[in-house]
C-alpha cells in the first residue's frame, strides 16, 4: 500500500471536491462519515476509488454508525490487499 499519509490526503481531497468553501483537513477528519454530505452512491464511489488507487479490498461492513473520517482511514489502512480492479469507466 502506498504511504498512509497519501491515503489521508486522497480521501480528504475527494471529500473537499465540490465544496464551495472547502473545510480544513482537520475538520474533515473529525467529521462523522455520515456528516460529510456523501449519499450512499457517493460513498460507494469513494470506496471503489480507494480500492482501485491503493490496491486494497474494503469489506462492506467496514463502516459503522458514528465512525469519523479519521477512524475510517485507520480501518482502511488495515484492509488486506485486493485483486487488481479494472478502472471504472
Amino acid at each position: 500500500m502506498p504511504d498512509p499519509m497519501d491515503l489521508q490526503d486522497f480521501i480528504v481531497a475527494r471529500l473537499q471536491e465540490g465544496e464551495s468553501n472547502p473545510r480544513s483537513a482537520a475538520e474533515i477528519l473529525a467529521s462523522r462519515v455520515e456528516d460529510t454530505g456523501l449519499d450512499s452512491l457517493d460513498l460507494m464511489h469513494l470506496i471503489m476509488a480507494v480500492e482501485e488507487t491503493y490496491g486494497v479490498s474494503i469489506d462492506d461492513g467496514i463502516l459503522r454508525s458514528g465512525m469519523t473520517v479519521a477512524e475510517f482511514i485507520a480501518a482502511v489502512r488495515k484492509c488486506p490487499p485486493g485483486p487488481p480492479t479494472p478502472p471504472v469507466r
